[in-house]
């Protein structure tokens, strides 16, 4: 019999349309809890199996659920009036579903993908110059570094030719399947390798940064330079923080107040 106000949905074929649609979810603790936090969906969990409490309970921790319980333990009241207080808290709904974006980003297909996939790195040459110019010009690049304006393509390719015949400028092509998918620059410079690092847009959030990071300094240290890596971050910038940390790199003072300073001493 049909009941006011309810939709049923039979053999869903595009779950994800459905949930982004939806005020609050009910689910249990296995998959379903983690596709909804990937869409910041805000909701009740409830552990169906024991190999669901882990999830439960990080997702908990995180404040990205409400947790109901075990089955046994829901009546239809208590189902009812945990829906109805989320329902009308409006400030923990917003809340949880932030929480829930951060737990889960759904890049975790392409972060498993890159590390099957082996990256190659090689000295960078002359054909590499307009690809090069396009990363540098990308608007998240041009917002992060300390120079915002876009770079004109000649000016780029005359400081291309100037690196490229620099020996104390070391610049590597990282790719994957034959695939350019980003560079890191070296200026040896007084017993420092000052940084300079970009990816593909297309490719990032998944980690990229950090293992072509620590691959380079390998190739550079392979290569017989003992200068100490570092970089200046322009202040803010809490992807390049984060790939730096995660690299092994440690905060130094800065010379700018502008930028943060990040050094790899020796292993």
């Amino acid at each position: 019999a049909a009941m006011p106000g309810v939709c049923l949905h039979r053999d869903v074929d595009d779950m994800a349309a459905i949930l982004a649609g939806a005020t609050l979810a009910v689910t249990g603790g296995g998959v379903a809890l983690w596709e909804r936090c990937c869409l910041g969906l805000p909701g009740l969990v409830v552990t169906q199996a024991d190999n669901q409490a882990g999830n439960v309970a990080l997702a908990l921790a995180a404040g990205a659920a409400r947790v109901l319980g075990r089955p046994a333990e829901i009546t239809p009241v208590v189902l009812a009036e945990a829906i109805r207080d989320l329902m009308d808290d409006g400030a923990t709904r917003a809340a949880m579903a932030r929480a829930a974006r951060c737990l889960v980003d759904g890049r975790g297909a392409r972060r498993v993908a890159a590390h099957l996939l082996p990256l190659d790195l090689a000295p960078a040459n002359e054909n590499d110059t307009d690809l090069l110019w396009t990363w540098a010009n990308d608007p998240a690049v041009r917002g992060n570094a300390f120079s915002s304006e876009p770079i004109p393509l000649d000016v780029h390719r005359a400081w291309m030719g100037r690196k490229l015949a620099d020996p104390h400028c070391r610049i590597l092509i990282a790719r994957e399947g034959g695939q350019a998918v980003g560079q890191v620059r070296f200026d040896l410079r007084g017993g420092r390798a000052e940084i300079d690092i970009s990816i593909d847009p297309a490719r990032r959030g998944a980690g990229l940064g950090t293992r072509m990071l620590i691959r380079a300094v390998e190739a550079l240290r392979a290569g017989g330079a003992d200068a100490v890596p570092e970089a200046l971050v322009k202040a803010g910038n809490r992807a390049s923080r984060a790939m730096f940390l995660n690299a092994g790199f440690r905060r130094a003072a800065s010379p700018r107040p502008d930028a943060e300073r990040f050094v790899l001493e020796a292993a």
